[in-house]
């Protein structure tokens, strides 16, 4: 699978995901021309493999796609009962990155809540 103009990849219903799918897009960093690639992978099976479970078979049972790269995971709470999983892999060579994420930027931006002071 290449793309190499793609900038964005919006996956916000998958019915049957599986975990190679986004995985595909790994090998092809280096031959991107966009120096990023950001998907947005949201599922609708509560049973399906999260993004936690995706970088844990990236980083021990696929170490061969990862070779001169570097993985990272975070975990986000936006507001109570929504969290947000994401993974950046990063070419060491050169500046080009992908972004494998469950949340949108609507999500990214909610307000949590407010700080008010004390009235004096």
């Amino acid at each position: 699978m290449f793309a190499p103009m793609l900038r964005r990849l919006d996956a916000l219903s998958c019915s049957m995901p599986e975990d190679m799918d986004v995985l595909l897009f790994v090998p092809s960093i280096s031959t991107r021309i966009a120096s990023q690639l950001q998907i947005t992978w949201r599922q609708n099976d509560r049973h399906a493999k999260s993004l936690a479970e995706c970088y844990l078979a990236l980083k021990h049972e696929r170490q061969d796609i990862l070779k001169g790269k570097k993985a990272r995971f975070t975990a986000k709470t936006f507001s109570s009962g929504e969290e947000g999983k994401e993974i950046v892999i990063s070419e060491l060579d050169s500046a080009k990155s992908l972004t494998i994420r469950d949340y949108n930027d609507h999500h990214r931006y909610r307000t949590l809540g407010f700080i008010v002071g004390r009235d004096h």
